[in-house]
């Protein structure tokens, strides 16, 4: 690799003392202002870090968030599940009743109604024979 001095060399002969001189400052001053030095480069990778602990804990704060919103929302579910569970068994609880009520009519219906019907139907058949005599 070429130094400034080297270069110096190259081109005095060609452009003079002065020029030569005026170019390789030129060059060092520009490579010396657009180069970083490392208290440039440890400061630029405080504000990284700083910058990315920052967007973590904003991370952080919605995901606490999200988190929160889901729990909430999984509460509720479960508390919608559990009434209609209860609404179940409350429906469970009125077949149950109909059930009894129609096994109570039929009980009646054979206790009462078929009897019933046997005994006016020997009396409409004695009415009939009577107003037949």
């Amino acid at each position: 690799m070429l130094t400034a001095v080297d270069v110096y060399k190259k081109i005095a002969p060609k452009l003079g003392d002065e020029e030569a001189t005026a170019i390789i400052t030129f060059i060092e001053d520009s490579i010396q202002r657009g180069a970083a030095t490392k208290a440039d480069l440890q400061e630029i990778a405080r504000e990284i870090e700083t910058n990315l602990r920052n967007e973590i804990k904003q991370l952080d704060i919605k995901i606490d968030t999200v988190e929160t919103n889901l729990r909430n929302e999984i509460s509720g579910i479960r508390n919608e599940i559990s009434g209609i569970r209860n609404e179940i068994s409350g429906i469970r609880n009125e077949i149950s009743g109909i059930r009894n009520e129609i096994s109570e009519l039929r009980r009646l219906l054979i206790k009462y109604i078929l009897p019933l019907s046997a005994l006016i139907g020997s009396v409409v058949g004695a009415i009939i024979s009577i107003l037949l005599r």
